[in-house]
């Protein structure tokens, strides 16, 4: 472990079968994250999909914001498959990562949930 609590957390991702391991997704679900952690967590995110099946993607793109600012969104469409699905629950127990813009950086990752 390198003593970074976002660096253990991305660099333990664990799957079982295409599915995320339980022990990770809980260590997520009680991950406390800052608005920093959210940014690392998100940039490295569409890394998670070698340790998913088949049926979910993660997208990047570049647009503009609701303000006309140029951004980079993550998309992450699920398929409806529950492994990914757990995943999203997950990450949306976080006001960082539904919430997370930060006005610090020249062009922010804004997430977007994208389930129907």
């Amino acid at each position: 472990m390198s003593g970074d609590p976002i660096d253990d957390l991305i660099q333990s991702v664990e799957s079982e079968d295409g599915y995320l391991a339980e022990p990770w997704l809980d260590r997520l679900r009680a991950f406390n994250f800052t608005g920093k952690d959210a940014a690392r967590f998100l940039v490295w995110l569409p890394n998670i999909e070698a340790h998913l099946s088949c049926c979910c993607k993660i997208a990047h793109s570049c647009a503009a914001d609701d303000l006309g600012h140029p951004a980079s969104f993550l998309e992450f469409h699920t398929g409806g498959w529950s492994g990914a699905e757990d995943l999203i629950d997950a990450m949306l127990r976080h006001f960082w990562i539904i919430h997370f813009h930060p006005m610090d950086q020249g062009r922010p990752l804004l997430f977007r949930d994208s389930r129907p």
